[in-house]
Parts: C-alpha cells; structure tokens; sequence
C-alpha cells in the first residue's frame, strides 16, 4: 500500500489484506469528502481516486448504503453502487468501501487474508441484522475472522429516543437528562453482535467522531457547525491466498 502524505488510520488485519480509513484533513487539500451527494463532485471524485492511488490502485467498490441488511458478494465492480450496506469478497484488487459520518464502520478479514468485508452499521442497520447478514454470508468460520470497528459517533453524543433505545439492551444505554431518552453505545453494540456470533477477534478504534475534528460527524455538522460530508474505510485482497 502506497502511504498517504497525511495521517489515515491503517489498521492492519491479516496478511495480504490493505486497509484505510480517512478523515477529513488532507494536507491543503482541506476538507476530504468522499460522498459523491455532498460538496462539490469533482473534488469528491478527485479525492477517491486518492484513495485508490494509496490503495495501490485496482477498482473500488462503493456502496449506496440505505440503513438496511442487505449484504452482496462482490465479484465485480459495478458502475452503479448497489442497494446494500454489507459486501464482501475473495477477489484480489477489489477495494471495498464504506462511507460514514457517525455510523459504525466495520472491516472484516479472515485470518488468511483470502476474503474481506465491510458493513455499515447504523442503529437501524445493527437492529436489522447487518453484521449477521454479512458474517454468516461468508465462506469461513466465524472464528476464523478478524473484525475492527472503527471511528463513529461515541455514546456521550449518541443520545436516541424511546423508540430507538427499546430496540437495545439495557448494557448499551446509560441516562440522559431527559427521561425520554438515552445515551447508546453503537460501538458496544457492534462489539456484542460480533462477539455473539462467534467472531474470533474484535478490535476497536475508540475514536469519537464527534469528538474529533479530524473525523465528518452529522451530528457535530448541526451543532458545531462542522463541514458536511463523509470519511471512507476501505479494505482490499492484495494476493492470491
């Protein structure tokens, strides 16, 4: 993997597996969005064939993510990003793409580096069965898959109403000061639903993009006026396993 001349997280998880995540510093280069439905089209453009470039090029494949679970082999790279927010693949130089801005990004690998997967886990996806969808799709035992969460919204900023919080166990909610809401822990959740369905290792990033200037936040869009748009995790097979 080529590195970046600014300061992207790489997590590694298996041989022959590359990984990023961005933000939204990059350099001069100011904001680096990478939602094609935020800012100006171009730049976004520009900016994910950066991403490519650092990636060591191939294709990529991006998702129109939909807050849902649906989870899709990707032996290709379609022009038009599919309904889906979970895909995997056991293809070399497929780069697959995640984009979020408080959401739970996760990035999946086996041991062996033979396959990778993303998901996109907001509350409604994580309710929906998402990470259940994607793990069970794949062609390896559970234990034999590395997974790691990275940055997204942390609980002190998540606060959710009754109708979101039924939906979780009492362990991911701590009070609000008011009543009728709650404080959820996305991560913890993504951890727990990892953890149950016999993932043989979960690692997190613990970075609250809310809390992080470096990171896109929804949430801190509205109330700290920070810059619209999207961060990026991507991960791809680089040999043959």
């Amino acid at each position: 993997m080529t590195q970046p001349s600014f300061d992207w997280l790489n997590p590694g998880l298996a041989p022959g597996v590359d990984c990023l995540v961005t933000n939204r510093l990059a350099g001069r280069r100011g904001d680096f969005n990478l939602a094609t439905h935020a800012g100006d089209q171009a730049r976004v453009l520009e900016n994910r064939e950066i991403v490519l470039r650092a990636l060591g090029g191939g294709e990529t494949q991006w998702l129109n993510q939909v807050h849902g679970a649906e989870c899709i082999y990707c032996d290709r790279v379609t022009a038009v990003p599919p309904d889906a927010d979970a895909a995997w693949t056991d293809r070399d130089q497929i780069s697959l793409a995640l984009l979020t801005a408080d959401c739970v990004p996760v990035l999946l690998a086996s041991r062996d580096g033979s396959l990778v997967g993303v998901a996109h886990a907001g509350w409604q996806g994580l309710v929906k069965g998402v990470l259940e969808n994607l793990v069970t799709s794949l062609p390896s035992k559970a234990a034999d898959l590395v997974a790691w969460i990275g940055p997204c919204i942390g609980q002190a900023h998540y606060e959710v109403g009754e109708a979101v919080w039924r939906c979780f166990a009492q362990a991911y909610l701590a009070p609000h000061s008011n009543p009728s809401k709650r404080l959820l822990d996305l991560a913890g959740v993504a951890e727990g639903q990892l953890t149950q369905l016999g993932v043989g290792e979960v690692r997190r990033a613990d970075q609250c993009v809310f809390d992080n200037d470096r990171f896109y936040s929804h949430r801190a869009t509205g109330q700290k006026g920070r810059p619209e748009g999207r961060f990026a995790s991507v991960i791809v097979r680089r040999r043959n396993c």
